[in-house]
């Protein structure tokens, strides 16, 4: 697991750097949240800082799809409805929930494969270059 969390958390670092069709708030917002799954690596359960850097780490990815306006306004706007819904899924199954793994998985999965689609999304719209 601390080995996925470092290799994800790369990833996020790395797309935040790589694309530039984003707004830089967006960016910095995904940056930040590469950050944050770097430190719960760093910080595995029950430590004291683990709790403080995925709560960090789940707001800030939920966020940066709207902030960054990639692959468009209104799709990067859906992406940031479906993420904090299902963010808000996970808040709930963690106070009063049976399927606390499963929501963390799922939105897990959910914040790790959108920067993906959106560098996917963009890298189609680009135009092709010249022969």
């Amino acid at each position: 697991m601390t080995g996925a969390l470092v290799i994800l958390g790369v990833c996020h670092l790395t797309t935040a750097l790589g694309l530039v069709e984003a707004r830089r708030i967006g960016r910095t917002l995904l940056a930040t949240g590469g950050l944050a799954t770097l430190a719960v690596a760093a910080w595995p359960q029950p430590s004291g800082g683990h709790v403080p850097a995925a709560t960090l780490g789940f707001i800030l990815l939920a966020l940066w799809p709207v902030l960054s306006g990639v692959p468009s306004r209104r799709i990067a706007s859906t992406a940031t409805i479906v993420l904090v819904t299902l963010l808000g899924w996970l808040a709930a199954e963690i106070h009063d929930g049976s399927v606390v793994g499963l929501s963390e998985r799922i939105v897990v999965a959910a914040q790790a494969l959108w920067p993906l689609a959106a560098v996917l999304a963009v890298a189609i719209s680009r135009p092709l270059p010249p022969r």
